[in-house]
Formats: structure tokens, C-alpha cells, sequence
């Protein structure tokens, strides 16, 4: 009876230590979704001022969009940024390669590299700066997909 208290500890010690790691893998992810949601409004929100995702990330000469690893450092906090800038190479190197492989697996290759995830919401979407979560902020993006022209994506015009 006397290891009963010790022995609680220790279950909800490793529930939250199973939420945290949950968290960490899923920032790959998370970010790779960010960054595909950036791009089809870049692509069909032709309006500049409408645009709610990173509107200030820099476009180079030419491009509808900023690059993954720029757009990455543009949202990510300052904390993410230092935790990630010793294997930055690494996760450039990732960044770069995602257009050609499954998100699953960058999600995956991401992970494996220890990627960490910090976005800043002011960067991230302006717009809502006063909205309590990124997660907030991204149940309320609504104007990518209707925004988006149906005619060239048959499976989304039943929506």
C-alpha cells in the first residue's frame, strides 16, 4: 500500500511523457500541412489581401510562393528556430526533397531528424492575432476552400 501514491506518479508521469512525444511526431506533419495550405491559397486566392497565411513570407522574383524552408523559419518562434538551427542543414535538405515525396514520409523523415515545432501566430496568420491557438486558427481558415476553383478539381465540386 505504502508504493500505491509512487506507483500513480508514475502512470500519469508517462501519460503526460506519451502526449509530449505524440506532440513532437506530429510536428512534421503539422508543418507540412501549413505549408500545403500556404501554396493552394497562394495558388487560387489571387487576391493579395486576401491571403491569411503568411502573407509577409518573401517571395522570390518569379515564384507564387516562398520556399518550405523559408516559410518554415518565416512561422516558426524564436525557441523552434534555436532548437532547430544546429541540424538546420538537415531539415533544409528534407524541406527541399517534400515536393516529391508523400507527406507521410516527410512527416516521418522530419520526426526521425528532431524536428521541433514552434509556430508564431502573428507571422503564421495575422489576421487572427488574437485567436487563442494556432489550432483555433486553422478551424477558421474556410476562405482557401471556397475560394478554390472546383472546375479543375472534380472530387472537391460535390463539397
Amino acid at each position: 500500500m505504502k508504493r500505491l501514491p509512487f506507483l500513480i506518479l508514475y502512470i500519469l508521469f508517462q501519460l503526460l511523457a506519451g502526449t509530449v512525444e505524440a506532440l513532437n511526431g506530429a510536428a512534421g506533419a503539422e508543418t507540412t500541412f501549413l505549408y500545403q495550405a500556404y501554396v493552394l491559397e497562394r495558388a487560387h486566392v489571387t487576391d493579395e489581401k486576401c491571403h491569411l497565411i503568411a502573407p509577409k513570407c518573401p517571395v522570390p522574383a518569379g515564384k507564387t510562393a516562398c520556399s518550405f524552408a523559408n516559410f518554415v523559419k518565416y512561422i516558426s518562434t524564436e525557441s523552434a528556430r534555436e532548437q532547430n538551427e544546429p541540424r538546420w542543414s538537415l531539415f533544409k535538405t528534407i524541406f527541399d526533397n517534400a515536393g516529391d515525396k508523400p507527406l507521410i514520409d516527410t512527416s516521418k523523415d522530419l520526426r526521425e531528424a528532431g524536428f521541433h515545432a514552434g509556430y508564431d501566430q502573428a507571422r503564421l496568420c495575422p489576421k487572427e492575432k488574437d485567436s487563442p491557438s494556432v489550432s483555433v486558427t486553422i478551424r477558421g481558415m474556410r476562405g482557401i476552400a471556397t475560394a478554390t476553383k472546383k472546375n479543375q478539381y472534380p472530387d472537391q465540386s460535390k463539397k
